[in-house]
Order: structure tokens, then sequence, then C-alpha cells
């Protein structure tokens, strides 16, 4: 399980990584709510500036998240001269399971 704030350090190290000046990109969630039947949705949220980000990614899972369901962010990407570049390394899971497990 990766912390939200681990998530937006990658985003910016994604954008060092191609040049990019994270600032000024405009960024795209992709992401899946999953039901435990094994079903998924794709969801998309756009997300204007670096700095909502990570208020963002919170609601999504905070308002997806269920003892059914669990939250996949796959994709977060921006867009330079045209180019869809992904700036995240890795999808990132959050599960109920894992919340209860801690809890424990």
């Amino acid at each position: 399980m990766y912390k939200i704030s681990q998530i937006v350090q990658d985003c910016v190290n994604g954008c060092t990584a191609n040049n990019l000046i994270e600032d000024y990109m405009h960024f795209m969630i992709n992401y899946y709510v999953n039901t435990e039947h094994g079903q998924g949705t794709k969801y998309r949220c756009f997300v204007y500036n670096i700095q909502d980000l990570e208020v963002n990614l919170y609601h999504i899972i905070r308002e997806n998240i269920s003892p059914t369901t669990d939250v996949v962010i796959t994709d977060i990407t921006v867009k330079d001269s045209g180019e869809i570049i992904r700036v995240n390394p890795k999808n990132y899971s959050y599960s109920m399971d894992y919340f209860m497990d801690m809890l424990r």
C-alpha cells in the first residue's frame, strides 16, 4: 500500500525524468473500481495542477473504496506537444482488506 504523497512524488519524478515542469502540466488520472466478483469499471479524472493531484487522489480512493470494492490507480499521464506521457512508474492498489488488517 502506498501513501498518496508517494504517488505524487512518483509523478514529480516522472515529470523530471521526461524534462517536464510539473507546475505547468495538467494530469489525467485513470483508475479502476473493481468489485469482489472481479468486474471493474474504468474512470478518468482530470487535474489542472500538481497541487490538486494529492487532493483528487485522496477523494478517488475515499469515495470508491468499500468492503466489496477496491481501487487501482493505473495511469497518471500528462500531454506534452501532442504526446501522452505516463508519469507514474507502476499501478497503485487500495483495498479495504488492507486497512482492516492494519487495525488488527
